[in-house]
């Protein structure tokens, strides 16, 4: 099935990964610029799972596959996974998968180990903050 894809503009998936972009050079110690990742937003699931070729779970709404970050549109995150859109979740999933980018370049193109690197892409997007805020100690 042939896919169209076209580029548009959206000021707010910018901001996101601009900001996401500057905190996660801070945080990794790294100053790209040049050759970002590339923000993919999907209409629908079943778009993602033609892009990587396999079926997705239903929590899964976004994948970093070298520079390129496939994404579902924050329209359709609350019918095609189990997330609630909010401005802020939207903003740490798609920093989650920046984040993972930028592991990417430390590692040598390595994503292991697998828990290490979820773990920091978690932390980096704030999204430890999102599921035990009492366990957040750190400032």
């Amino acid at each position: 099935m042939p896919l169209k894809i076209e580029s548009f503009e959206d000021e707010y998936i910018d901001k996101i990964q601009r900001e996401s972009i500057d905190d996660l050079n801070k945080f990794y110690e790294i100053n790209w610029v040049h050759h970002l990742p590339v923000v993919i937003i999907t209409k629908d699931r079943k778009t993602i799972d033609m892009l990587k070729g396999e079926s997705s779970k239903r929590w899964m709404v976004g994948s970093a596959e070298g520079n390129k970050i496939f994404m579902l549109d924050r329209n359709a995150l609350e019918s095609e996974s189990v997330h609630k859109y909010t401005p802020e979740t939207y903003y740490t999933l798609l920093k989650h998968e920046v984040s993972h980018c930028f592991y990417r370049i430390l590692s040598n193109g390595q994503m292991k180990p697998v828990w290490l690197c979820e773990g920091v892409a978690i932390y980096t997007s704030g999204q430890n903050k999102e599921k035990c805020p009492k366990l957040n100690i750190i400032s």
